[in-house]
């Protein structure tokens, strides 16, 4: 993984820093440990630290100095309706996530062998099969219930989050969220990516999303935990191959929240 990580770093021109222990938050609502970088403080909680000031343009300047949590086949999870990745080569990402008063903000940096975004209109936004073209997809359980079928007929737990799309090419769906069409909208989310690299040494995609707590219902915010998961859909010219995700159950990892992550959002140091 290390190679891996130095890989990225070239790539990106990213400083990746490390140094503190791992930590765990008791329980929900209770306040994060202090600390002076990102920790994962245990196997399936995150705190978003808090940071004003991230300006989402896909350049990721405001994260220079996070600490990345790098996800691959081994160390991920499969969506079983897809294919298995084709080793170390073919797909793998690192994320980080911060927060503000306004919003949740989420960066990520993709290794991909091969771009394709040959199903999404470069800009579209609205029902369009996003999960069919290399894609970030978040996932979001505001009201940290944990219920295992986010995508009942009656849609009501989708008030409190759902699944947010952003396409490689710049397109976005938000159709499977309680807030659909609404992307590029401040008072709901908005997104940014930036491509670099060739066939012959790949491709790094960077990702940068900011989702107000509009889209949580309005119930999350600094001093709350909520359900959290992200995954990468790999096209590699024929539409979806495979599904990469941090966390979630291997059959419909986009809809059960029982086995999505958490991230605590850390108040405003006064």
């Amino acid at each position: 993984m290390l190679s891996r990580i130095a890989l990225m770093m070239v790539v990106c021109g990213c400083v990746l820093m490390t140094g503190c222990a791992n930590q765990r938050i008791g329980g929900v609502g209770s306040v994060a440990p202090d600390c002076g970088c990102d920790v994962a403080v245990d196997a399936d909680t995150l705190i978003a630290k808090y940071q004003e000031g991230i300006v989402v343009d896909g350049e990721l300047d405001e994260w220079r100095d996070v600490e990345w949590q790098w996800v691959d086949q081994e160390n991920g999870v499969l969506d079983e309706e897809t294919k298995a990745l084709d080793g170390g080569k073919d797909l793998w990402f690192g994320f980080a996530v911060r927060c503000d008063d306004d919003a949740l903000y989420v960066a990520v940096q993709v290794y991909d062998d091969v771009y394709s975004t040959d199903s999404c209109e470069v800009g579209e936004i609205g029902k369009i099969p996003s999960w069919a073209d290399d894609t970030l997809e978040v996932f979001i359980d505001g009201d940290h219930n944990k219920i295992e079928d986010s995508r009942t007929k009656d849609r009501d737990e989708l008030k409190y989050g759902g699944e947010f799309a952003l396409v490689a090419n710049g397109s976005a769906n938000s159709d499977y969220s309680g807030y659909p069409r609404t992307f590029g909208q401040d008072a709901y989310w908005s997104g940014a990516t930036k491509v670099r690299g060739d066939d012959g040494a790949g491709y790094v995609v960077k990702y940068e999303m900011r989702l107000a707590w509009g889209v949580m219902g309005g119930i999350a915010g600094p001093g709350k935990t909520i359900g959290f998961t992200l995954s990468m859909q790999d096209d590699d010219g024929k539409g979806r191959e495979s599904a990469l995700y941090w966390k979630g159950a291997s059959k419909w990892p986009f809809r059960n929240e029982s086995k999505f992550g958490n991230v605590y959002l850390e108040r405003r140091n006064k």
